[in-house]
């Protein structure tokens, strides 16, 4: 009988357990959503964007290519530099700043701007990094696409225009991540990046003959009208983030 009484008392303990409801947490579902598109360089401050998320909300992200080239449904448009004739509402939320970058093993100390359209232009006579007063290497060219955010800031640069196609010995990057891995992967490699994207993985190179501030341009947000409520709370705090 002794057993019997064991296996009572177990079946008993199973069947409680069983009927026990344990409550498991749940995330509050967001009331209502901001949706924010951005090009690719803005991507770094998506950590920013996030903290600033008002309560109640949530807040949908979508990269796009261009605000010029890529239609959308957006509440709000974050873009690097003003890539078009802007309808709507637009704000400058802060400053950011292109740069040359080569990988930290490329020794060359500085590159001069002529030498930088010799090479965008595919007018170089040998692609050896010492045709621009670099160390002797195979040099690689890294560029954006055309409509990329970058590229209309080395436009208004004066390093590419509208018309001049790129050398067919420079390799695209589709976007600002891609380019410094390309970068901090290719010891020949020359690009651009955004000052805030550059980390220990790629060094800037100094352009001589850049006039100071060339490549610095405004951060933008661009909407149908001007911000209100939470769109404008959010916009307001990202805005004192970057700043």
């Amino acid at each position: 009988m002794k057993w019997f009484f064991v296996l009572s008392m177990l079946v008993t303990a199973l069947v409680a357990v069983a009927c026990t409801t344990v409550a498991t947490p749940t995330a509050p579902l967001a009331a209502q959503w901001l949706n924010v598109a951005s090009d690719s360089a803005l991507n770094i401050h998506r950590g920013l964007m996030a903290e600033c998320t008002p309560s109640g909300y949530g807040v949908a992200y979508e990269t796009i290519l261009s605000p010029a080239s890529e239609p959308t449904n957006a509440d709000l448009i974050l873009t690097w530099g003003k890539t078009r004739e802007i309808e709507g509402f637009s704000a400058e939320i802060g400053r950011d700043e292109l740069v040359a970058i080569v990988n930290p093993d490329n020794s060359i100390p500085s590159i001069n701007l002529d030498d930088l359209r010799l090479i965008y232009q595919g007018q170089l006579t040998d692609w050896d990094w010492q045709a621009v007063g670099g160390p002797s290497g195979v040099l690689t060219a890294y560029a954006y696409t055309p409509l990329a955010a970058e590229t209309n800031v080395l436009k208004a640069g004066g390093l590419f225009t509208d018309n001049a196609p790129l050398s067919r010995e420079v390799v695209q990057a589709p976007s600002t991540g891609e380019m410094r891995s390309a970068i901090a992967n290719d010891p020949g490699g020359i690009g651009f990046l955004a000052r805030s994207w550059v980390d220990e993985s790629v060094r800037v190179l100094p352009v001589n003959g850049l006039p100071a501030g060339a490549w610095q341009v405004p951060l933008l947000s661009i909407s149908s009208t001007e911000p209100q409520g939470a769109a404008r709370d959010w916009l307001l705090c990202v805005q004192q983030g970057l700043n």
